[in-house]
């Protein structure tokens, strides 16, 4: 994040960019020039920012040091059918299509066209979250129930992991944390699949009442702390990375999490946008005490 935090507004269209130190607003990104349909996920590699445009069938590139557009990114070839999700390395970027049931890959450093991922043996069915460590791709079928796993250098097809064992239901948002690769479920009950990042084996299967996974939305890991936000309970659940324990559920009057839906740490920070309140939470990464409310 590189000192900053970067907040997309789907419904007014815009992107915001916050001080991570301060919570100050820098600037407040907005205009038909940037392609900003719905912007409804966004990522950063440190040197750019990567946002999809669901509805805008696109996928728009700014500079991380001062928010300058670089590019917008569409066309038939990209197939960025309702973009949903997006990651980024620093050297590709990968972008998940709802409509299309494809992933797509671009080249970070000129926007090109790397290829197109699709097709019955990838078991895309309406992918829906991704992450990325620079070696692998994990993406999140959530109607096929199951995970892909891809080689990040060539988007060749590692595996496809589904079944009893990996309790995916509705597999929604991933997140990378170091030799962990975590797997947020919203199904009835909503849980968190921890894997092997070398092997896909599943390590634990982390859910029930006392987690207060009722609908858990977003999660993010800063390879300390795995951090899951549940709109069902309006709580985020801090655990333990390494061993995947209970750290604390953090809920109350004060913290502003109100139908939260996004999730991100830097391990000194964690933000939670809520767009039932409008405000974004910031959160100490090592207390998980409340910062701020912005």
């Amino acid at each position: 994040m590189g000192g900053h935090v970067w907040v997309s507004d789907p419904g007014n269209g815009s992107i915001s960019e916050l001080s991570a130190s301060t919570g100050a607003l820098i600037r407040f990104i907005r205009g038909s020039k940037y392609g900003f349909v719905y912007p409804d996920a966004i990522a950063s590699d440190g040197r750019h920012i990567w946002v999809a445009n669901l509805y805008g069938f696109s996928v728009t590139e700014l500079q991380a040091s001062n928010g300058a557009l670089v590019r917008v990114i569409k066309g038939p070839k990209y197939a960025l059918a309702v973009p949903n999700s997006i990651a980024s390395d620093g050297t590709y970027v990968w972008v998940t299509s709802g409509s299309s049931e494809s992933v797509t890959e671009i080249n970070a450093g000129n926007g090109a066209l790397m290829r197109v991922i699709k097709g019955p043996r990838y078991g895309f069915m309406h992918p829906g979250g991704i992450a990325t460590d620079a070696t692998h791709v994990w993406v999140a079928s959530s109607r096929g129930f199951s995970v892909t796993e891809l080689r990040s250098s060539t988007g060749a097809l590692v595996r496809v992991l589904q079944g009893q064992p990996y309790h995916f239901m509705y597999p929604g948002a991933i997140a990378v944390g170091g030799v962990h690769v975590w797997v947020m479920s919203s199904g009835n009950p909503g849980g968190v699949t921890e894997l092997e990042a070398s092997s896909g084996a599943v390590v634990k299967v982390i859910e029930g009442a006392r987690y207060s996974f009722v609908f858990p939305e977003a999660i993010a890991s800063d390879r300390i702390h795995v951090w899951v936000v549940d709109s069902g309970t309006n709580s985020v659940t801090e655990l333990s990375a390494s061993t995947g324990g209970l750290v604390k559920v953090i809920k109350g009057p004060r913290d502003g999490f109100k139908s939260s839906v996004a999730i991100s740490s830097d391990g000194t920070h964690v933000w939670v946008a809520n767009p039932g309140s409008s405000t974004v939470t910031e959160l100490n990464a090592v207390t998980g005490a409340i910062v701020r409310v912005l």
